[in-house]
């Protein structure tokens, strides 16, 4: 892997915003999904107060870019073109919203610099937020690279001869920065870029004589220009500087490998080294001089891992992960807030993600034995049942709460906040009692509850609080207390299971790729909001789900056909069953059964073929709404309600056949729900005797035709 931050090689990690000072180096960080990242362009190109995020994806080939802001992605949109890819996210102080920069396609093809400003009005036409540096005179092309907390951006354009310069740009006036580094550095400041731009307008960049053979790394103070040197390879790259000058990048150096560098205007480069490996790329700087990129740890150059300099020295930044980062594996970062916060890309499950890292709050260990963690007692806001480090003390409302060691029984005593989230590290864990609220810390991101490994969390409690939650971690969450949580509760890894009606009642749920919800035995359940568009597993169980808005007819069978996985209900996605798992395994024919209920809403349901009103029971009620459909061998597209027990829309003499096959018809319950849901469709008044028999007629014709199946239909 090798990377050359210039316009012929994706520059997508540049110096984020510098708006504030930072806090002391942080030695444990907790992790936020910000999203799958496809393409090679693709991923976050900076992060800025609040943790608002600049990223990068492909949709159907095209470059788009977009702003993160609190689990939701929205679009940049486009100078008139086809495609954006952004470089940098800056808070603007001044006008205190958030500003981007990057390039974008025009309507006439041309890729030109913006500069994206949140509720700005002077941008181009069809997308006013969104403004159209231009070039420099007579050039064609342009691209802007960083942007300052007013709103100053540097970056390359084309000029009337062709050759790429840096660019200043300020209130309007484009100014040929280029032009004072050719001065400067002669044939070896021919081509030059603008890579970052600090509040006092200092930049920094790179620039190439006519070969492109060699890359010299340059700064501008404001009036003058300064070539960097190097690391005794001859070649060098700055790519971002912070507010009290202090500048990295990377260089060659006399062993001929690239390394990462720091050192301020006026001193030359120091070597930050490498994780062990032969290369490393720093990417970003804050104004507390902390300095992220990556670097390869193995001796063959093919691992490649992110790292933070604590103390001025290199860290794997895997090291420093809790247990929210649990199965996710840091490759770079790519920048790095004032306030410690941290973004870049990983892998997770085999698949690529971007993430934001979040400082962790100090933690207390739960204990009652004062030396270990775990055990059984009370909290409360005054019993010394916590551990700071080896100290016994009380419990802070600021700390991230820990529960560790083989169990922790825990009585919530009254009403109690955290703000810096909960760790489930023991093997089992369960808090019952008071309320519990959950609030948003300092940096202002959702709270973090996270179960590690294999264990076993439990929530028994009243859980309250305005930002919502965000289950992660790779083992179990469960909730079986009465929820008040406004917000969304976003599963982001592991499973949060449900075990009362009342724990997450009328609630929003946004599922992950690699997360589970799952349905306690028997229970329903009903959901305010249901988001699976990242993917993840909705695990009905024994149970039944209703949702109030995020599914429609069709999405709901796409997802059960996930769920099915290979006839097994496998399926690590979707919607699925446990209990159906269980029992095709065991030949006893069971599927998921749902319904439209003609409000918006959808239910599904562990279920049998031929319950069509998924109460439990196959009875003359279901026969009345297999016939009643008119839908049979008529090719209409038809539901699960009017006997499509297949999933392949249309009910036809399999069908048929699966209605009772399962042996079911007038055996009375198969399952027992908390509260049946009520059928979309009504049953015929009295319905004729004769429907069984007709059925079973039709199931009779089955023998002489040819059995086809939907795919992974059993």
């Amino acid at each position: 892997m090798v990377r050359l931050l210039t316009r012929f090689a994706a520059f997508l990690v540049v110096v984020t915003a510098f708006c504030s000072r930072l806090a002391e180096a942080q030695l444990s960080y907790t992790l936020i999904d910000v999203g799958v990242v496809t393409g090679s362009d693709s991923g976050p190109t900076g992060v800025t107060t609040g943790g608002r995020v600049s990223l990068n994806s492909a949709v159907a080939g095209r470059n788009r870019g977009s702003l993160w802001v609190s689990g939701a992605a929205s679009s940049l949109g486009t100078l008139g073109g086809l495609e954006t890819q952004t470089r940098e996210i800056c808070f603007n102080t001044a006008l205190s919203v958030p500003q981007i920069v990057g390039n974008s396609l025009t309507s006439t093809g041309s890729s030109h610099a913006f500069l994206w400003t949140q509720g700005g009005t002077n941008g181009v036409v069809g997308n006013r937020q969104m403004r159209d540096l231009g070039t420099l005179p007579g050039g064609t092309y342009s691209d802007a690279y960083s942007v300052n907390a007013s709103g100053r951006v540097t970056g390359y354009s084309e000029n009337a001869s062709g050759i790429d310069r840096a660019f200043l740009w300020n209130s309007g006036t484009m100014t040929d920065l280029g032009a004072t580094v050719a001065a400067t550095l002669g044939g070896q400041g021919l081509y030059s870029y603008g890579y970052a731009i600090n509040a006092t307008g200092q930049v920094v960049g790179v620039s190439f004589d006519s070969s492109f053979v060699n890359s010299y790394a340059w700064f501008y103070s404001g009036s003058a220009v300064k070539n960097l040197g190097n690391l005794g390879g001859g070649n060098a790259e700055a790519v971002a500087i912070n507010d009290v000058g202090q500048i990295v990048g990377f260089s060659t150096t006399g062993a001929g490998r690239d390394h990462a560098f720091i050192m301020t205007g006026s001193t030359s480069m120091r070597d930050l080294g490498t994780l062990g490996g032969p290369d490393s790329f720093a990417t970003a700087i804050n104004n507390s001089g902390q300095v992220v990129g990556g670097s390869f740890i193995d001796l063959a150059g093919e691992v490649y891992r992110a790292f933070v300099t604590v103390s001025g020295t290199m860290r794997n930044l895997n090291s420093y992960l809790d247990t929210s980062g649990e199965g996710w594996v840091l490759e770079e970062a790519t920048g790095i807030t004032a306030g410690g916060q941290i973004v870049g890309v990983a892998t997770a499950s085999g698949t690529s993600h971007a993430f934001l890292l979040t400082p962790a709050a100090p933690a207390l260990t739960w204990s009652t034995t004062g030396t270990q963690g775990g055990g059984t007692g009370t909290w409360s806001g005054t019993s010394t049942t916590w551990l700071s480090g080896t100290s016994r003390t009380t419990w802070t409302g600021t700390s991230k709460a820990v529960f560790s060691g083989s169990t922790a029984t825990v009585t919530l005593s009254g009403s109690l906040a955290t703000s810096g989230g909960l760790e489930f590290k023991a093997a089992s864990a369960t808090i019952s009692g008071g309320t519990l609220t959950l609030v948003s810390g300092t940096y202002g991101t959702v709270p973090i509850v996270s179960v590690s490994g294999t264990s076993t969390g439990a929530l028994a409690v009243t859980l309250a609080g305005t930002s919502g939650m965000l289950k992660a971690g790779t083992g179990m969450l469960v909730l079986r207390g009465t929820t008040t949580l406004t917000g969304p509760v976003t599963v982001q890894t592991g499973t949060l299971r449900i075990g009362t009606a009342t724990a997450l009642a009328g609630g929003s749920v946004a599922m992950h790729a690699n997360a589970t919800l799952k349905v306690t035995s028997q229970l329903q359940l009903s959901l305010g909001r249901l988001d699976v568009s990242a993917g993840g597993r909705i695990d009905v169980n024994e149970g039944t789900l209703t949702v109030a808005s995020g599914l429609t007819p069709a999405t709901t069978v796409a997802e059960i056909l996930k769920g099915q996985g290979d006839g097994s209900w496998n399926g690590t996605n979707g919607i699925t069953s446990s209990a159906v798992a269980t029992d095709v395994a065991a030949s006893i024919p069971r599927a998921i059964g749902w319904l439209d209920n003609g409000d918006g809403s959808i239910t599904v349901a562990f279920s049998a073929a031929g319950d069509t009103n998924i109460d439990g029971a196959v009875d003359i009620l279901d026969a009345a709404n297999f016939l009643a459909g008119g839908k049979f061998d008529s090719g209409i597209a038809a539901s699960w309600n009017e006997g499509d027990f297949g999933y392949d829309g249309m009910v036809d003499i399999l069908d048929a056949a699966d209605f009772l096959s399962t042996g079911l018809f007038d055996a009375g319950p198969y399952v027992t729900f908390g509260q049946a849901p009520t059928p979309s469709v009504a049953p015929v008044p009295e319905p004729a005797a004769a429907a069984p028999l007709l059925i079973a007629a039709l199931v009779a014709g089955a023998a002489a035709v040819p059995r086809r199946r939907a795919p992974g239909r059993a």
